[in-house]
């Protein structure tokens, strides 16, 4: 870091110091004589390690040329002992700063002043020059008491100052370090603190200042309602939600208002969001895909859109692709409520102790989300924490006595538990004549007698390899008019069968509890894979296999989605099948 060491009296290349008027991290500023004019002039050396300063001397030079009248004029620049000097227009009239701490004004000079900064900073930002410190400190006062913008490049190179910088810049999440509404939001701190002579941001930690925000602790009441609205959207922490230009701060001032203007491009992407809600929620799932790709496509950084489509594709089980969508969605609104989305990926990536977090947090705010609960449920059951998924399930059961997933699972983790010592013994609060698919499939999976067995208690293949778990999206499937259809397989037998049973079993062949008996000898697991027979919402689990298995060549993960015609490869077999042969997509 270069030590300046500037002081009165100096001779700096033709000028003379004569006062101190200011020093900081950044440098020194002394009111400096010239030495053949005696005009009166500001320096400024700064406080620099790198001799090469270029990008500032560019940015201070772009400036000058614009020659605006409320902009504290550079006249040039000069090295001296490998320090960079800048000699500018010298204003005696102080800053704003001080006319705060003085309260020698009206609101309605303070007014004016905001406007010709909004005014001055639209024709620098035209130019693609953002300022990156608006504060009070850097607008000045010449000698006839005319505002003048000062410190363009210089003041600050670290990104500003923390008082005036909106939570997305404090926090990184923007992404454009000269994204003028930066610009928009310390102005509208600085009209906040010119206005009412406060700054709630002073001395306050990243986190203070992101709970001030969040509720909207601002202290503007005593200020008329049209300047509150001007002020809270300048300093929405929503980039997309304040004024998106100075010139449209400097027109809101102007009318006294704030315009209630929506969009053609927000109109029509809402409507698009919706259309993908209801096609997800029709399960006409190739329709939403259409509709999704379109919208991330047109409308990049709209919330709506990035919602709905991390929404699609979590549905989908595209974890990664949801997961990078909403990451995008949280740098544009940190406030975006999807926590239980979050959760619900960090869950399928096997992160459980986040999983557990995230879905806690947006269940104390949101404790009626019954798919959340029950996520929260698979947390426990996937961690083996038996005991706290039956007694959370407890406890949802008295509140919700029938629903269908909560008891599939309580007595999934019963089980469990009772496996645990290598010793189970059916419940008599359950039956095989259930009429919950899931429930029936575990009961008949765990007491299905010798001959039919598929797993083992404490040997491989472990019993909960073999059991499903009931995600809360096939809350309906016993009342599911829905059947599913082998159109070609090189299994000949299999060609033409179809199933209307929800769940549909793939095993070795000589179990006579698969639907699908393979030929393929000990590679095929005695239970290999099960397919949850949803009308539209067709679900391939492979349960545990050592072959894995083969959906449309890809290698599935666990669980994957059947949409239109799947090809399936198990083992040296392949079934190419379909839940609606009307439609063969």
């Amino acid at each position: 870091m270069i030590e300046l060491g500037m002081k009165i009296g100096d001779k700096i290349n033709n000028y003379l110091l004569t006062r101190a008027l200011g020093e900081g991290g950044f440098g020194q500023v002394f009111l400096a004589e010239e030495n053949l004019t005696g005009e009166l002039r500001a320096i400024k050396g700064l406080r620099v390690s790198q001799k090469d300063q270029s990008d500032i001397i560019h940015e201070v030079q772009n400036i000058s040329k614009l020659k605006l009248f409320n902009t504290v004029q550079y006249y040039h620049h000069f090295w001296e002992d490998d320090a960079l000097y800048f000699v500018m227009e010298f204003c005696p009239g102080g800053n704003l700063h001080k006319k705060i701490g003085d309260k020698g004004y009206s609101i309605e000079q303070g007014i004016e002043w905001i406007k010709i900064c909004s005014n001055s900073l639209s024709e620098v930002h035209k130019k693609g020059i953002a300022h990156k410190d608006i504060k009070p400190l850097n607008l000045l006062f010449d000698e006839n008491g005319y505002l003048k913008i000062g410190d363009f490049g210089m003041a600050n190179r670290n990104g500003g100052t923390r008082a005036y910088m909106s939570p997305g810049a404090i926090f990184g999440w923007v992404q454009k370090a000269d994204d003028p509404r930066e610009d928009i939001y310390s102005l509208g701190v600085t009209m906040l603190e010119c206005l009412t002579g406060n700054n709630p941001f002073w001395g306050k930690s990243p986190q203070e200042i992101y709970e001030i925000h969040q509720g909207l602790r601002f202290q503007l009441e005593p200020l008329p309602e049209w300047i509150q609205l001007i002020i809270l959207k300048a300093v929405n922490q929503i980039p997309e939600l304040r004024f998106q230009t100075m010139a449209e701060f400097g027109e809101a001032i102007e009318a006294k208002q704030v315009p209630v203007i929506f969009k053609k491009e927000a109109l029509e992407a809402g409507i698009l969001a919706e259309n993908v809600r209801r096609f997800v929620n029709q399960k006409k799932w190739i329709k939403a895909q259409t509709l999704v790709e379109h919208g991330l496509e047109v409308y990049p950084s709209n919330l709506k859109i990035l919602q709905v489509a991390g929404d699609y594709f979590l549905a989908r089980n595209k974890t990664e692709i949801a997961r990078n969508i909403f990451e995008t969605a949280l740098k544009i609104n940190p406030r975006i409520n999807i926590q239980s989305q979050l959760g619900e990926i960090q869950l399928e990536h096997g992160n459980i102790p986040k999983a557990i977090s995230l879905l806690s947090d947006h269940l104390h705010r949101n404790p009626n989300d019954l798919s959340a609960q029950n996520l929260l449920i698979k947390c426990f059951y996937l961690s083996e924490r038996y005991q706290a998924a039956i007694d959370l399930g407890g406890e949802l059961l008295k509140v919700f006595p029938n629903n269908p997933f909560f008891e599939s699972n309580q007595y999934l983790c019963e089980a469990l538990l009772q496996a645990e010592t290598d010793y189970l013994t059916d419940s008599k609060l359950y039956s095989e004549e259930t009429k919950n698919p899931f429930l029936a499939y575990n009961i008949k999976t765990l007491f299905g007698g010798y001959k039919d067995q598929s797993h083992a208690l404490s040997q491989k293949p472990h019993v909960k390899s073999k059991l499903l778990f009931m995600e809360s999206r096939f809350e309906f499937l016993s009342s599911s008019k829905s059947s599913l259809t082998i159109i070609d397989s090189n299994q000949k037998d299999q060609i033409g069968r179809k199933f209307m049973n929800k769940i549909i079993l793939f095993g070795r062949y000589g179990w006579a509890a698969n639907d699908i008996q393979i030929p393929d000898g000990t590679t095929i697991s005695r239970r290999h894979s099960v397919i949850i027979n949803q009308k539209d919402d067709i679900w391939l689990y492979d349960l545990g296999s050592a072959k894995g298995v083969k959906v449309n060549d890809y290698i599935v993960n666990q669980k994957i989605q059947l949409i239109g015609v799947s090809k399936i490869e198990i083992g040296r077999y392949w079934y190419r099948v379909t839940g609606d042969e009307g439609r063969l997509i």
